[in-house]
């Protein structure tokens, strides 16, 4: 977490980190500036922290932020499903796990079933 670049009051996390893109691509869901997005990061074992914020696309660093008030983080419960472990194409939802282990994950990669930009849900403004 740092200090929002837009409000000194507020904090905020980088989006861009595998765990997001998995979880963006699962729910098939791409970033918007101005949306409300639930967060969720490990914490140990057995809890988790929560947080509400809103999204922003910060142009000077190229990466999608959310942004909370610190005072609203929570601790949850950790759960963990099957389906946390599949990584699916954003478009044709392909397991994408074997093609990143083999080929590791770089920006411009596609999908190898479909072509499908894997980073679709991180993608720019206007880039989409």
């Amino acid at each position: 977490m740092e200090t929002s670049p837009r409000a000194q009051d507020l904090v905020c996390i980088d989006l861009h980190r595998r765990g997001s893109l998995e979880d963006l691509c699962r729910l098939q869901l791409a970033l918007v500036e101005g949306m409300d997005l639930s967060v969720h990061m490990d914490s140990d074992e057995v809890e988790d922290i929560e947080v509400a914020g809103v999204v922003f696309f910060e142009r000077e660093t190229g990466r999608w932020m959310v942004e909370f008030d610190h005072k609203e983080i929570r601790d949850v419960p950790r759960t963990q499903t099957a389906w946390e472990q599949a990584f699916p194409c954003f478009q044709c939802r392909n397991d994408l796990t074997e093609q990143i282990q083999r080929d590791g994950l770089s920006l411009g990669d596609v999908c190898s079933n479909c072509g499908f930009a894997i980073h679709h849900p991180i993608m720019p403004p206007g880039a989409r």
